[in-house]
């Protein structure tokens, strides 16, 4: 756990310019919700949340590079850099895509039955069974907003400001962790508290991914797309439901 050391010691801005990190980037993510939730209302089309997704992410990707240049950082320092090892991505990518299908299964088998959870709803994403114009859109949204933007986010900008707030070190790895996934599973709340649950696992998969991959984000981002393509296609394919009109 040497590596947790020293992305940790001596950060710049310490525990404090964690706390103004994380406090700043929340309150855009929440105001964010609160002007798409106005402009889109009650019930948003899927054309209006193909276009909200992209432009959300892209004012917190610009908040994160501003607040970490206000510290000398950049995104290199937080995992985007590329990888030391194809092979050693494969198969984080492969594990962890096993290790999820394993995550999902407990919370539909166990977890929703036991707390009387609904499954996930996906009616934000409008009609994707035999729309494959939508489909297709929905693909670019997933691998460039959720694969790329939320990994940089999650796992890179809030993981690294997080692990500060526990001090650093090996004994911050375990909090982080579970509090960066329980971070990413309330930012999917849209999709219900079964939905919540389903993607605050996932989030627990690719943080191991991130560690595994001595945290480095192309494996988590990989694997990130690799889930999001197979569950869009599951629902253009009529496996999985979404919402019933365009």
């Amino acid at each position: 756990m040497e590596v947790a050391k020293d992305r940790t010691a001596g950060a710049p801005g310490g525990r404090l310019g964690a706390v103004v990190d994380v406090a700043i980037w929340l309150g855009v993510l929440v105001l964010e919700a609160v002007v798409v939730s106005r402009l889109g209302g009650r019930t948003p089309s899927g054309a209006f949340t193909r276009l909200a997704a992209p432009a959300e992410m892209l004012v917190l990707l610009i908040v994160a590079t501003m607040l970490m240049r206000r510290r000398g950082e950049g995104w290199r320092s937080v995992g985007l850099a590329p990888p030391a090892s194809i092979r050693r991505v494969a198969g984080l990518v492969v594990g962890g895509y096993l290790a999820a299908i394993a995550s999902n299964a407990a919370c539909v088998l166990l977890a929703f039955p036991a707390l009387g959870l609904s499954p996930p709803s996906f009616g934000a994403l409008g009609a994707l069974q035999g729309h494959p114009w939508a489909f297709a859109q929905w693909l670019v949204v997933a691998w460039v907003s959720a694969a790329v933007g939320e990994e940089l986010q999650f796992r890179g900008f809030l993981w690294s400001r997080i692990e500060r707030l526990f001090g650093g070190g090996r004994w911050a790895v375990a909090p982080t962790l579970v509090v960066q996934a329980g971070l990413f599973g309330l930012g999917h709340i849209y999709q219900g508290l079964g939905g919540a649950l389903v993607t605050g696992g996932m989030g627990l998969v690719l943080g191991v991914v991130l560690l595994a991959g001595r945290r480095n984000l192309v494996g988590c981002m990989v694997l990130h797309g690799l889930i999001d393509t197979i569950s869009l296609t599951a629902m253009f394919l009529g496996a999985v439901p979404t919402a019933a009109a365009p």
